[in-house]
């Protein structure tokens, strides 16, 4: 037998652990939700607790600025949008 294998209490640990990080994060996310902040794992939270938030229509770098490369010459390449806002 391999000296590497888990132990039961070992695999018993590693599962309550991961089992309380997951409940501590819904917990986290419903106090966040009442806090008026949109959580940022909504299926963790019970419905009534976001239904105050309007849907936000997400946009992706390719969508909304031709992609990542045509972003980050755009915004932050010398003399970008980036140098305008913070130049001298």
């Amino acid at each position: 037998m391999s000296g590497s294998a888990p132990r039961k209490h070992e695999v018993a640990a590693n599962f309550s652990r991961a089992a309380w990080r997951y409940e501590s994060l819904a917990r986290h996310q419903a106090i966040a939700a009442r806090n008026h902040y949109r959580p940022s794992r909504p299926e963790l939270v019970p419905p009534a607790a976001i239904a105050h938030f309007k849907p936000i229509p997400l946009v992706t770098i390719d969508n909304a600025f031709g992609g990542w490369a045509k972003a980050q010459k755009l915004h932050f390449s010398d003399g970008g949008f980036f140098d305008r806002i913070y130049g001298p």
